[in-house]
C-alpha cells in the first residue's frame, strides 16, 4: 500500500513543528534594542535618572514596589524603538546573535552542566563535584542532586558549549512533545485547527516560556507530559476490568514519569505524582494501573532516588513554609489573561506565578472544557473522573493550603513549596479536553459560519496574544533588563564557573549506593521489556478488580 507522506495534511503538521523550532530560534537568539547598539551598561549611563534616590544602593529591592516598574516603563527601549533602527540602520546582520544568559538561575545551570561536560571530556564520573541545582546535597554528593541532568543527550556537551548544548535539548524534547500532542490528535481525531490551538497552550503558555526564562535547562521534562496525561486520558476510557489494559498502560506512564526524572525536572516530577495519587483516591478501581505506574516510575528512577535518599536522609523539606502558592482564585484567573515583566511586583518572580495563555484562550478554555464533558451520552473524554482532583490539586496551589493535606515529612510529596506550580497539570488536563471538544463542535456544527468566525477569530487573537508574550520575555530582552537593574542597585549575580570534579573515593557506601540505583534501574528496564511481551499472561494472574 503506497503511503503519500506530503499530502496536505501531513505537510499542515510539519509546517506547525518548524513554527515551534522557528519560534524558539527567535525566542533565544532575536536580540533587543540594547543588544542591536550595542549599548554599554555603566552607572554613568543612568546619571540623568531622577528616581535613582529612590533606590537602596547595594540593595535587591526598591523602596516603593511598583518604582522598578515605573523605571523600566520609561526607560527601557520598547522593541518598537527597535524596529525602527532595524528599518533605519538595515543592519540585518545583527539582528540574531548568540550569547551566554546569565539571567536569574541559568548561571546555575551553566555551572551544573560545566560539571557534566568536564566529566564526559576528562572519562570520570561526577560522585562529587560543588555545582550542583537547587539545594545541593551535603558534602557535594553531585550523583545525589536530583535536579541534575543525566539523560543519554549530555554527551553532546563533549562536543558542544552549555548554552549551545541546551538550545540542542531544547529543540529535541520540543520533537518528543510534539509526537506526544501528535497521539492525541490521531487518538481522537483532531482535525488542524483545534490542534494548532492545542500546540499554542501547550508549547507557548507562559507557565512554560517564563520557566525558560528563568531556569530552562532543568525543565525539559516538561515536554514528557503529554505521554502522561495521554494514558491517564486512555486508561479512563478504557473498561476497568481490562487488567491488561491496567498494566500495560500503568507501566507506560511508570516510564514516562521517570523519563520526567532523568531530565531533571524534580518539580514536574513530583507535582505529577501527587496529581496521580489524588487522581486514583477517586478513581480506586484503577488499582492495577496505580501499582505498575508506582513501580516502574521509582525503580526507574532508582538511580537519581537512591543517592539522593541516602544523602539528604530523612531530613524535611527546609523551604516547606517559603514560597507558597497564588493569593485568591483571581490571581489565578489574572495570571492567565495578564502579560508582566519580570519588574512586576514582586519582581524577579513572576514565572513561578505565570499561566499565560490570553483573554482569548481563556475564554476558549472555558467554553469548550464543560461542553459535553458532562453529558449523558458517551463522549470522547469524560471531565467527571478528574473533576476532583483537579478540584485538589487547585486546592493545594492556594496559599499555604497543601500543608492541610500533605504533611512536610512525606518523601518526594513535600519537596515543592512554590506550590503555585502545581497549577500546570489543570491547566494542561483541561487544555487537552476543551481541544477535543472543540473539534467535536466544529464537526457537529459544520454549517453555523457565525460561531465558526468567532472560534476562528478567537484562536487568531490568542496567537497573536501568546508571540507577544513570548516576545516580551525573549532571552535578550530578559537579559538586558536584568543587567541594567544589576547595575542601579548594585547587585551581583551568581557567577560562571568552570567544571570541577573532586571525587572523594572514601565515601564509600555513598558510592555503592550509586551503583546500586544504577543496577536497579537496569533491571527495572530489563522487568518493563518483559512485562510489555508477555503483558496477556501476567494481566490473567492478577487479582480480579473490584
Amino acid at each position: 500500500m503506497h503511503i503519500n507522506l506530503f499530502n496536505k495534511n501531513n505537510l499542515i503538521i510539519l509546517i506547525f513543528f518548524v513554527f515551534g523550532i522557528v519560534h524558539w530560534f527567535f525566542f533565544f537568539f532575536f536580540v533587543d534594542y540594547y543588544q542591536y547598539e550595542k549599548h554599554i551598561f555603566s552607572k554613568s549611563d543612568y546619571k540623568n535618572i531622577s528616581q535613582i534616590s529612590s533606590i537602596n544602593n547595594n540593595k535587591f529591592f526598591f523602596n516603593n514596589p511598583y518604582s522598578v516598574r515605573a523605571l523600566a516603563d520609561k526607560y527601557y527601549k520598547r522593541d518598537y524603538v527597535f524596529f525602527k533602527k532595524i528599518l533605519e540602520k538595515k543592519d540585518f546582520k545583527k539582528i540574531f546573535q548568540k550569547k551566554i544568559f546569565t539571567f536569574s538561575d541559568w548561571p546555575n545551570e551553566h555551572n551544573a552542566l560545566a560539571v557534566i561536560k568536564y566529566s564526559l571530556e576528562n572519562n570520570i564520573i561526577p560522585y562529587h563535584a560543588p555545582h550542583s541545582l537547587g539545594p545541593g546535597p551535603p558534602k557535594d554528593r553531585w550523583m545525589a542532586g536530583p535536579i541534575n541532568v543525566i539523560t543519554p543527550q549530555i554527551i553532546l556537551l563533549k562536543f558542544v558549549d552549555t548554552q549551545t548544548f541546551f538550545f540542542i535539548n531544547l529543540l529535541l524534547m520540543y520533537s518528543i512533545g510534539f509526537l506526544g500532542c501528535l497521539l492525541f490528535k490521531y487518538r481522537f481525531n483532531i482535525s488542524n485547527f483545534p490542534f494548532f490551538i492545542l500546540l499554542l497552550f501547550y508549547n507557548f503558555n507562559g507557565y512554560f516560556v517564563e520557566k525558560i526564562a528563568a531556569y530552562g535547562p532543568h525543565y525539559m521534562g516538561y515536554y514528557i507530559l503529554p505521554y502522561c496525561i495521554y494514558f491517564l486520558f486512555v486508561i479512563v476510557n478504557s473498561d476497568y476490568k481490562d487488567k491488561e489494559s491496567q498494566l500495560y498502560y500503568g507501566t507506560l506512564f511508570g516510564l514516562a514519569h521517570s523519563l520526567i526524572f532523568y531530565q531533571g525536572t524534580l518539580h514536574l516530577y513530583t507535582i505529577t505524582l501527587t496529581f496521580l495519587l489524588f487522581w486514583y483516591f477517586f478513581n480506586f478501581r484503577n488499582y492495577i494501573f496505580l501499582f505498575f505506574s508506582l513501580f516502574f516510575s521509582f525503580s526507574l528512577s532508582s538511580i537519581k532516588l537512591l543517592p539522593a535518599a541516602f544523602a539528604y536522609g530523612t531530613t524535611g523539606n527546609f523551604h516547606y513554609w517559603e514560597g507558597g502558592g497564588y493569593s485568591t482564585l483571581p490571581s489565578i484567573i489574572e495570571n492567565m489573561i495578564v502579560v508582566k515583566n519580570i519588574f512586576h511586583y514582586p519582581p524577579f518572580s513572576q514565572w513561578e506565578t505565570s499561566l499565560y495563555i490570553s483573554v482569548f484562550g481563556l475564554l476558549i478554555l472555558t467554553l469548550f472544557v464543560f461542553i459535553k464533558s458532562f453529558d449523558d451520552r458517551k463522549s470522547d473524554i469524560n471531565l467527571r473522573s478528574f473533576i476532583f482532583p483537579l478540584i485538589l490539586i487547585t486546592f493545594i496551589s492556594l496559599r499555604f493550603y497543601k500543608h492541610l493535606i500533605i504533611p512536610h515529612w512525606i518523601p518526594l510529596l513535600s519537596s515543592e513549596s512554590l506550590t503555585s506550580r502545581y497549577m500546570i497539570i489543570p491547566l494542561l488536563i483541561l487544555t487537552f479536553i476543551a481541544i477535543i471538544n472543540l473539534n467535536h463542535y466544529l464537526i457537529m456544527n459544520k454549517e453555523n459560519v457565525f460561531n465558526k468566525i468567532f472560534i476562528y477569530s478567537s484562536g487568531i487573537l490568542c496567537f497573536v496574544l501568546i508571540m507577544n508574550h513570548s516576545r516580551v520575555w525573549r532571552m535578550h530582552r530578559v537579559q538586558s533588563e536584568s543587567d541594567w537593574y544589576n547595575i542601579l542597585t548594585s547587585n551581583q549575580q551568581n557567577p560562571l564557573l568552570d567544571g570541577i570534579v573532586n571525587n572523594n573515593y572514601n565515601d564509600k557506601l555513598y558510592i555503592y549506593i550509586c551503583w546500586a540505583g544504577v543496577a536497579i534501574s537496569f533491571f527495572s528496564l530489563i522487568l518493563l521489556i518483559l512485562c510489555f511481551i508477555y503483558k496477556k499472561s501476567i494481566a490473567n494472574k492478577l487479582p480480579r478488580v473490584l
